[in-house]
């Protein structure tokens, strides 16, 4: 069986990964972490069935290379073998039957030629999981399709929940696969195969049935608040899709796309999935913010589709030829610049070593505590050994460091606290700039003597009327809750607690000014809170004022500390202000 399926594999694609997964191990090793690996990197130090942004397939793939190597490579390790192992995969998806030299050498131009795939080749993110275990289920359903039984059916419930612990786009790969052939939904052997995905997922969905499911949480709620709709969000995700493909394959390969006309079944599922994918993410972008890389399920179609066109003998691939040589070129300085600062561009990929030896210098042996950049934190952790936490404010959004207790390593601890934002630097007091790059770009620090911080603390309304007046003072009922397992004291000289109420403007963002979309509101506890022991609830009254200006707002109320600002305490409410 084994030798049947390598010898449908040409000695050509052999070569070609080979060359590839060479390619990508030497990008590996000479590109620095980018934030958001080194932020997976700080998943594998604990692994668990659940993460706050992702399925934990990234945390393991990340903690199995660094069981084989170290530093970025061993971060990178898997990433760098599941982008290779994509390729013969995607031949054995396309099923040809015939190969010759014109068809391998398209087959080797549509994959090296579309931009995203050269990403996930190298960079330790879960769309590389998410790709590989695509294909492991393209390849399931294939067969389960072409050759039925049981143990197909085995198969495909395995590789779907592959799929789902990768990514949760998954389930739109699964999804649309699934109604592209709608008649297998009436079958035993499918709904078999959506039982045994549920039960291996299992884990996973009871770990985010323990932790609140934050990720759903962040994703309806929380995003939305701190990322407020513009028009623009639907532009940038429409040029986003020709730069995952590149800006020069992308009209050749969309164009194939959309004027092929399926053959089979493998042919529905990919159109349905192309189409499927960028429909659903279109009507997100008409909401919020879309990322460039959430769209990384239609990479596979792409290419298998506008393969499948072009190798037809009455279609000519000349713009594929033609345009793949500057396609390459431009590749080929894109990863150059990754590993070398020669452009006039701020890349993520370098300048890690010039704010690290800057932050180094500055704050000597001390633990640091970064306000709101997660992946800051982890890459200075990651490259300096040092014990960092990211402290998520009320302005930013919640991250893997909320989940765990890390915060409490340093109370009472003498830190170095770092913050990013120049205005929130000017407003409080002691804060000193830094140069964190040859940019002249500034970071600004200052040094608690003793840091105390109760991010955990939880504030809950008994109830919440959906409407106030203008300029109101208004008094509601409270519980206030201390998990953690130490008393909290709201009276500690250097960083006092108290609580506040903060609305959050949700109406004409680009008529407002900053301090117009966000009011803060002091808040009075009656009667007043000097500590709490540790598993302990209140019962409270809160009382604070309402808003001169009417509109739709979201009202939360932030415990903040000293002069640091308050975290994620309590709900944000819906409030209309009449």
């Amino acid at each position: 069986m084994r030798d049947r399926v390598v010898q449908r594999i040409p000695k050509a694609v052999w070569v070609f990964t080979l060359l590839w997964f060479a390619l990508n191990l030497l990008q590996a090793t000479a590109t620095e972490l980018i934030g958001d690996e080194a932020y997976y990197w700080y998943y594998s130090l604990n692994l668990s069935w659940a993460y706050f942004d992702h399925p934990p397939m990234i945390a393991l793939f990340i903690y199995l290379g660094r069981q084989l190597l170290s530093g970025a490579l061993g971060v990178r390790l898997l990433t760098v073998l599941s982008g290779a192992l994509c390729i013969p995969l995607l031949w054995l998806l396309l099923d040809e039957r015939e190969p010759d030299r014109r068809k391998v050498g398209l087959f080797i131009r549509i994959v090296s030629g579309v931009v995203l795939f050269h990403a996930f080749g190298f960079i330790a993110t879960p769309d590389s999981p998410l790709l590989i275990f695509s294909l492991v289920f393209y390849l399931a359903y294939q067969h389960f399709i072409e050759r039925g039984g049981w143990w197909p059916a085995v198969c495909l419930g395995l590789s779907m929940a592959l799929l789902m612990y990768s990514k949760y786009h998954g389930v739109l790969v699964i999804g649309f696969v699934l109604l592209s052939n709608w008649r297998v939904l009436l079958t035993r052997r499918l709904f078999f195969s959506i039982l045994l995905a549920l039960l291996f997922c299992l884990p996973h969905i009871a770990a985010e049935v323990q932790i609140g499911f934050p990720s759903v949480v962040y994703q309806m709620t929380e995003r939305a608040a701190l990322h407020p709709y513009r028009l623009e969000y639907l532009w940038t995700y429409l040029m986003n899709q020709a730069v995952i493909l590149g800006p020069f394959m992308a009209v050749p390969l969309f164009g194939a796309v959309f004027r092929y006309r399926r053959c089979n079944a493998i042919d529905a599922a990919m159109q349905f999935v192309f189409f499927g994918v960028l429909s659903f993410f279109l009507c997100v972008s008409l909401q919020r913010r879309v990322e460039g890389h959430w769209t990384a399920p239609v990479l596979i179609p792409v290419m298998y589709l506008s393969y499948r066109f072009f190798a037809q003998p009455h279609r000519s691939a000349k713009w594929v030829y033609r345009l793949y040589i500057p396609t390459i070129l431009l590749l080929a300085v894109a990863r150059l610049a990754l590993t070398a600062d020669f452009l006039p561009l701020d890349l993520e990929f370098y300048g890690r070593q010039t704010w690290i030896e800057s932050v180094n210098r500055l704050s000597k042996a001390l633990p640091v505590i970064f306000e709101n950049t997660y992946s800051h934190a982890a890459q200075y952790r990651f490259y300096s050994g040092k014990p960092t936490y990211s402290f998520d404010g009320e302005s930013y959004r919640r991250s893997q460091y909320d989940l765990r207790n890390e915060e409490m390593r340093f109370w009472g601890h003498k830190v170095f606290y770092i913050v990013r934002d120049s205005s929130a630097a000017v407003s409080r007091k002691g804060y000193a700039p830094f140069q964190i790059d040859r940019r002249r770009q500034q970071w600004y620090y200052k040094v608690y003597p003793s840091f105390y911080s109760a991010q955990k603390l939880e504030i809950r309304l008994d109830s919440v009327p959906t409407t106030f007046e203008a300029g109101r003072e208004i008094t509601l009922r409270t519980r206030i809750y201390n998990p953690y397992a130490q008393a909290i004291y709201f009276n500690r000289i250097a960083m006092p607690i108290h609580l506040s109420a903060l609305w959050l403007n949700q109406g004409a963002y680009k008529a407002v000014s900053r301090d117009q979309k966000r009011i803060r509101r002091k808040v009075k506890i009656m009667p007043p809170i000097t500590q709490m022991t540790g598993h302990v609830e209140i019962r409270a009254q809160i009382q604070f004022k309402t808003p001169e200006k009417k509109g739709d707002y979201l009202l939360c109320f932030p415990f903040q500390f000293g002069d640091i600002p308050g975290g994620f305490n309590s709900e944000r409410y819906k409030i209309q202000i009449r």
